[in-house]
């Protein structure tokens, strides 16, 4: 694991204990940290997409390895190939549909940390990392 990695893990972490200090401050305050569910909710974005990236560039992506096990080599090489397409022609989805929402906004939702519209573009940029893959 990478420096990378090993920061997704701290931040997975962090979340865990925001989560957690929420739910104590709201049980014994009946207060809760104003920020936390925002910080959680936008990081979640965030944390996904550099995985995702660190799974496509370390070539640790989901594989269906039972069915490449079964057939022969010219059709591994097929199926790999049109995963591949596959998989980048959702990353230019991703790339297309984060841009839109991010341009659009997000409505007229309240925010004290990022703005929705921001937050958003951890798709296409994580899209664009992964297709780039």
């Amino acid at each position: 694991m990478g420096a990378v990695g090993l920061g997704e893990v701290l931040l997975v972490d962090a979340q865990l204990v925001l989560a957690v200090l929420q739910v104590v401050a709201l049980k014994f305050f009946d207060k809760g940290l104003p920020w936390t569910n925002e910080l959680i909710r936008n990081s979640v974005f965030f944390i996904a997409m550099t995985g995702a990236a660190i799974a496509a560039q370390a070539d640790k992506m989901i594989s269906m390895d039972f069915v490449t096990r079964m057939v022969k080599p010219k059709t591994k090489a097929y199926l790999r190939a049109m995963t591949r397409v596959f998989t980048i022609f959702i990353c230019v989805m991703l790339v297309i549909g984060g841009m839109v929402l991010s341009r659009e906004g997000m409505g007229g939702e309240q925010y004290q940390l990022m703005e929705p519209a921001k937050v958003v573009l951890a798709l296409p940029i994580g899209g664009g990392l992964i297709a780039l893959h």
